[in-house]
């Protein structure tokens, strides 16, 4: 079993790593969600309209401009061009990390390093 000295004190690993992840599943969720700030109304018509659609072949596929025009017309709300395309984009984004997530050694994007 892996051991390391730290000030006299001799840890093992697996106690470690096990005390480290009960004291995350003891934090709130909310903890580790970011606040959308003023662009939240974005983030809820996202999810209004549907992050994602099938795709052909199966999978989803991200949304297409026709989807956002659709929502919008049929809702009434009239976007700004630069409110589409962060619908847009966070629709992209949204596939994607879907996908990725499926993969058990991804890293969160919250953790990443070359976050901007």
């Amino acid at each position: 079993m892996p051991e390391h000295t730290d000030g006299g004190k001799t840890h093992r690993w697996p106690h470690n790593r096990l005390h480290q992840l009960q004291k995350i599943e003891k934090r709130d969720p909310a903890e580790f969600i970011p606040r959308p700030g003023v662009g939240g109304y974005l983030i809820e018509m996202l999810f209004d309209m549907g992050a994602s659609k099938s795709a052909p072949m199966g999978g989803n596929q991200p949304l297409d401009w026709i989807d956002v025009w659709a929502y919008t017309s049929v809702m009434g709300q009239d976007l700004e061009p630069w409110e589409a395309r962060a619908v847009m984009d966070m629709s992209i984004a949204y596939v994607r990390m879907n996908e990725e997530g499926k993969n058990p050694l991804s890293i969160m994007p919250i953790r990443r390093e070359d976050k901007k």
